[in-house]
């Protein structure tokens, strides 16, 4: 059984050609694709930002979200209500609104407590 990141490199290997000679462009461009859906997937475990279904945010006070330039944002009580995360972007939500928005590509932490 493959490790995550062997996963990872067996098909970054099949999409360079480096593992089997005689693939065809449609099956190198397959697991080119499935490398970076299964990339996303690591980041997505590695910053475990997930919440349960029906966790209140009355439990937490602040969001603080550290960037790649090193500049953090601190997202205070009464600022923000809620959060959300696509996959992309991290999404802070007050009143139902969007107050916050970060590209997860230059985000290194998110912190809710």
């Amino acid at each position: 059984m493959m490790s995550l990141e062997e996963a990872i490199q067996h098909c970054k290997d099949v999409a360079s050609g480096a593992a089997h000679q005689g693939e065809c462009l449609e099956c190198r461009n397959e697991h080119l694709q499935l490398a970076a859906w299964l990339e996303e997937y690591k980041v997505l475990q590695e910053i475990s930002i997930t919440r349960d279904e029906g966790e209140t945010m009355k439990n937490y006070n602040i969001i603080k979200i550290t960037l790649a330039n090193r500049h953090t944002a601190t997202w205070e009580e009464g600022e923000w209500d809620d959060y959300a995360y696509d996959g992309k972007v991290f999404i802070v939500k007050k009143d139902g609104s969007w107050v916050g928005l970060y590209n997860m590509d230059h985000v290194i932490c998110v912190v809710v407590k």
